[in-house]
This record gives C-alpha cells, structure tokens and sequence, in this order.
C-alpha cells in the first residue's frame, strides 16, 4: 500500500472511529451515570469556586487529571451534557489515532491500519468513548507512552527522556490503573539496559532520567495518594479476591485469572454497567488472532525493549480486575486497551504477506457487524442498563421545566439522583424534591407525584395513591425505548387525607428529659405536648400511628408511621432516630432514617415515612417508643422548640408477649 492510500485509509477510520463515538450522543448510553455526575459537579465547582485539586475525595476518591479536562469542556460548551460526554469523545479519538500509528511503528502500515480499525469499530473502544470516566484518559497515555519508547530505543536522545517521563509522570493523574505504565516502562528499561551491553551506562542514565521525570511530574499524586485517607478506600472495598487468597481461600482469584485470561474469546466482563454481561472482546476468529499477536510481543519482548513494554503494560494492567471483584473488569482492564488491538495487528503478520490484508479487513469487518448493533441495540436497552445510565432523570427534567408546580418524585438513590438531575435542569431545584419510595412518601397540595419503576410505594403508603386521598393519576413519563420511567400524579388536600392526618394528631406525645423512665404509662409521669411539635425551627412532628402495640418476643417489630411537615430547606444531612427503650432508658433497639433528606424539603408537604423497627429477640415487658432528630455530620440532635434544650419526644409503650 502506498503512503497515500495509507494516510485516505487511516483518515477513513479516524472518520469511522468519530461518527461511531458521536452518533445518538444523547441516548446511548441512555443517561449519565452516578460517576459521570460526579466528576461533571467537580468540574463545575473549579469553574465557579477555583476549587482546584489533585486529588478529590468525593466518590471513594480519585485522580483530578479528568475533572480538570471536564471543566475546561464546560468553560468552553457551557453547563449541558454535551460538555460532559466531550472529554471521553476527545480522548476515545487519541487512543483510535495514536495506537494506529503505534502499530505502524512496530508492524508497518497494514499492522497500523488494522489495529486503528479494529479500536474503532470495537465494543471496548465505543464504549470507552461515550462515558465520562476519567478512566478513558488512560489508554491514550499507554499509548502515547508506547509511542515514547520506539523513539527511545531507536533514536536515543536526551529530549526523548524527557518526554517519556513527562507522559509517565502525567498518567498518575488519570486513573488508578496508571501505575501499569511505571510498571511496562520499568520492564523496557531493564531490557535496554541489558540489551546494550557495552553501552548499558549511557543507556541505563537515560533510563534513569525516565524514572527522575516521572517522579517529579507525578509527585503530587504520589503524595496525596499516600496522604489522603480516600487515597486508597475504593481499592479497600472491592480486594475480596485479594483478601481471600492471604487468608488461604485463593480460588476466586484463580477464577479472576482464568475469566481474564479468556477475555478475548471465551469470557467477559459480567456487569451490564461497562459490558453485555459475560460477552467476550472479540468473536472467537479475531480473538484467537490476538492471542497469537500476544505471543508475537512475548517473544519480542526478550532482546526489544520496545515490546518489553506491552509485555510490562499486559502483566501490570492486569492486576486492578485479578485482585478485585467482577473480573474481567474492563473499565480496570483499560490500560490494556492499545495492546489488546496492537496484538491483533501484529497476529495477522504472521500469516503470508497476500493473506495477512484480507484477515484484517476481515477480522475488522466481523467485529463491527457483530460490536456495533451490540452495543447501540442489545446493550444500550437492556433493563440493567437503564436502571444505571438514568435516562429517566433526563425524561422527568423535560416535564419539570414545561410544569411549574412543586414536583416530588420517587427515586431509589435519592442524594444521587438528585445530583444527577441537576445537571439535566439546574434551573428548577428550588421546586422539586426526591424521596424513596421504598420508605417514604411525599404529598402537597397542588403539586405533581412523579413515581418511579425504580422506587415504588412500599405496602403501608399505597393508600395515599387513591383518588379519595387526592391522588389522580394523569398518565406517565416514557424513557426513550418507550417505557414507563415514572407515573405521574396531581395531588391535593382531600378530606380523607386531611382527615387520616387529623387522626394522626391525636394521640398525645410526651416530654421526659430524665434519663431513666419510670413505671406505669406515660401520662402518669410525663409532661403531655399536643402536636405538631417543631424541631430546630426547620421541621414540624405533625402526627404518627403506632400500630400494634402488643407484639411477638421474637421476628417482630415496632410499626410506627411518622407525619413531618418541613418548615424550610436544609442543607445539613438530617435523619429522624427512633428509640425502643428499656425502662433503664438504655436503648433495646433503634432506626435512623430520613427518606426524604433535608436538602430536598418543599415548605407545606407532608412526609409520611415507614419507621418500622426491628426489635430483635425481647423478653417481655413494656417498652417506650421514643424519636427525635440529629446532624448525622456532627451528631448533634435538634431540639424542640419552646423547650429548655428538650431534644426526643416519647410517643407511647409497646408491649412485648411472653414466649409461649
């Protein structure tokens, strides 16, 4: 092929790489995610507050390199979700181009060509491209670092060194799996020292120069890594392989190796967040090309430093997904994204020079027929898929800004997804607020119920859906693959709401500040309060029903149904605890919840929430409900109003039956 039908050929893929990464830029992947939204809020927060850092401990912690691309996207395209998808669009481009010029390098201009498009058309490669994750930053340095080390070794010069280190240095701000490339660039060096012989001192001092960048470039990184208690909590939570094998249980991490190992024909990453559950890399012909390619490098690798580095780069980027859960894992695993498509290229040069062009055209084509309908049809709309990439937030912002009422809306991640929707329709958070359907509902006069597929009314609030409460169903919400992301509601004060919230006043509750209760039932000793009873100035206690007071000693517990009316919106993290006391006044069992948070309160609703406590195996005897409201950032509780610092109100006794 000659150079200009090369450069027409790569200039087809980089076209092809950009519409496959560009098109249905809005509903595939349907929505963002809670990690998406994360890094977008970070950025916008840099933007307004200059609030710059190199390591963010929100989210579990990670590395500033993405948050810092994505505020410049948004600087430049405004707060919207283009902005937000950009950076993963740019970066997916890079890894398409400069791994195809990599595999020029090492394999010639048909390696090169093969390789870009095999990462263009490729369900890894797409899917890398069209998330916001700072984890797709990643396989552009892998492969800018590749690019580095050809020129090191063949035209070994000083300013080259520089750039090396400077690339390695560069990717610690980028994604946990970085380390990878110290790892693969470590391995290069040590193969060019030893592959030098009479000149290994000239050739280990530039090495050495390599290493001296990198730490200066990346000490930063290395210091809050190891300074920052987030510095490494994500990776706490998902070593279970790891931390099995130490105590002598190693079969899932044998198991890990295994799935990753088969990766490119036989076994797949088992999430539908990053993959079609258990789906391979490849179809079975082009895996087996890789694996062939993988021995090629292996080989390689003993006298080249140049493949000693992808040799390092696949033992090193392996690690993150064998040591953790889900494996293969390919978010983790996407260090090796540049080598898995070189392998491919360089699998098909083995075969004779005639045969070796139709294979890649082949094994290209194979992939995109199968990857390509993969990813934008059977993946995109699979249920799991939709519950994760929140389509359905985006469906309920375009209702919210066309209806001007208070909104209140169902939701199974309420502080996320709150977050989520933010970035969708900043303008109208003062007028909605979210709550979990599983354990709470929210009801105001005049405003509109959004209900979630995701979050249903749990048993005990289904009641309040029926047209005698004032609820009118008025239709849904339909996501994109038409269907049902939210039911919809008008709401109002009907007489037999007003009338069970009437009825939920009239029980009395008590004040009692000693810590030691006394005998008998509460009005002989307690001092009575009528309701509502206001805590902090910022919430009243407008009613509650305690069901069942007569309960089993064991698998039972206390049904309590607690009525608040929020005064105003808070931003502290306030949560309503619920007391079963001994009559010592020690607590015999306990539930904090807040199912509708403090920074989603709307002045005049009601909160009705499920505070159902699990009591545990009891010895019989009188118990006292008690409940009240604290910071869950400070512990500090909220006090009642017109009391001298009186913070929890006694609502009535529970009696637990004797065993029979």
């Amino acid at each position: 092929m000659t150079r200009g039908w090369g450069l027409i050929a790569a200039a087809a893929i980089l076209l092809l790489a950009g519409v496959l990464r560009f098109a249905a830029f809005g509903e595939t992947p349907p929505g963002l995610q809670h990690d998406e939204m994360f890094k977008a809020l970070e950025a916008r927060q840099l933007l307004s507050a200059g609030d710059f850092r190199v390591f963010y401990p929100s989210n579990q912690g990670h590395e500033g390199g993405y948050v810092w691309l994505l505020a410049v996207s948004t600087a430049l395209l405004g707060a919207n979700v283009v902005a937000i998808k950009f950076p993963a669009f740019v970066m997916g481009m890079l890894t398409v181009a400069l791994t195809m010029r990599l595999g020029a390098r090492l394999g010639g201009r048909a390696v090169g060509l093969a390789v870009g498009g095999l990462l263009a058309v490729s369900m890894w490669g797409i899917f890398v491209s069209r998330v916001s994750l700072r984890a797709g930053m990643l396989p552009v340095f892998t492969a800018l670092l590749g690019l580095c080390v050809i020129s090191l070794v063949r035209r070994p010069r000083g300013l080259m060194a520089v750039a090396a280190g400077a690339v390695m240095g560069a990717a610690l701000y980028t994604y946990t799996s970085s380390f990878a490339l110290w790892a693969a660039a470590g391995t290069a060096g040590l193969i060019a020292v030893v592959s030098a012989r009479g000149a290994w001192r000239r050739t280990a001092g530039r090495w050495m120069l390599v290493a001296v960048i990198g730490v200066a470039v990346g000490l930063p990184m290395i210091v809050a890594r190891l300074s920052d208690p987030e510095g490494f909590n994500r990776s706490s939570t998902i070593t279970r392989p790891l931390t099995d094998a130490l105590a002598g249980h190693p079969q899932e991490l044998i198991d890990n190796g295994a799935r990753i190992v088969g990766m490119l024909a036989f076994a797949g990453d088992p999430e539908a967040r990053y993959n079609i559950p258990g789906r391979p890399l490849f179809a079975l012909p082009v895996g087996l090309i890789a694996y062939a390619g993988i021995a090629v490098i292996v080989w390689r690798a003993r006298r080249r430093p140049e493949y000693a580095y992808w040799v390092g780069i696949i033992a090193a980027g392996i690690v993150p997904s064998l040591l953790t859960v889900s494996a293969p894992a390919y978010l983790r695993l996407v260090a090796l994204m540049p080598a898995v498509a070189l392998a491919f290229g360089l699998g098909c040069s083995l075969l004779p020079v005639r045969v070796a062009p139709a294979v890649m055209i082949a094994g290209v084509g194979l992939t995109a027929v199968l990857d390509i309908p993969a990813y934008f049809t059977t993946w995109t709309q699979l249920p799991e898929v939709s519950a994760i990439y929140r389509d359905d937030l985006e469906q309920l912002a375009r209702q919210v800004r066309d209806d001007d009422r208070r909104w209140l809306v169902s939701t199974p991640d309420v502080e996320q997804d709150a977050l989520t929707f933010s970035l969708y329709a900043p303008d109208v958070m003062s007028r909605i607020g979210f709550f979990d359907g599983d354990t709470t509902v929210a009801l105001g006069d005049g405003a509109a119920l959004a209900l979630s597929s995701l979050s249903p009314l749990s048993e005990p609030h289904i009641p309040f859906m029926s047209e005698d409460m004032g609820a009118v169903q008025t239709g849904a919400i339909i996501d994109q693959f038409g269907r049902t992301a939210f039911e919809r509601y008008d709401l109002s004060f009907s007489d037999a709401l007003a009338q069970r919230i009437a009825a939920a006043a009239t029980a009395p509750v008590y004040l009692w500040p000693q810590p030691v209760l006394e005998r008998g039932d509460l009005d002989t000793y307690a001092q009575p309060l009528a309701l509502p009873v206001t805590f902090g100035g910022v919430v009243e206690l407008i009613g509650f029903e305690l069901a069942d007071r007569d309960i089993a000693a064991e698998f039972d517990g206390v049904n309590l149904q607690l009525y608040l009316r929020p005064l105003a919106r808070d931003s502290r993290s306030l949560s309503v605890f619920v007391h079963v006391l001994r009559r010592d006044g020690t607590i015999h069992a306990q539930r904090d919840l807040m199912g509708m948070p403090a920074n989603q309160w709307i002045a005049g609703t009601v909160v009705v929430q499920d505070n159902f406590v699990i009591m545990g195996p009891s010895n019989a005897g009188h118990y006292v409900v008690s409940m009240g409201l604290y910071d869950t950032a400070t512990g500090e509780r909220l006090t009642i109003d017109g009391t001298d610092g009186v913070d929890h109100l006694l609502l009535g006794r529970v009696r637990v039956r004797a065993r029979e």
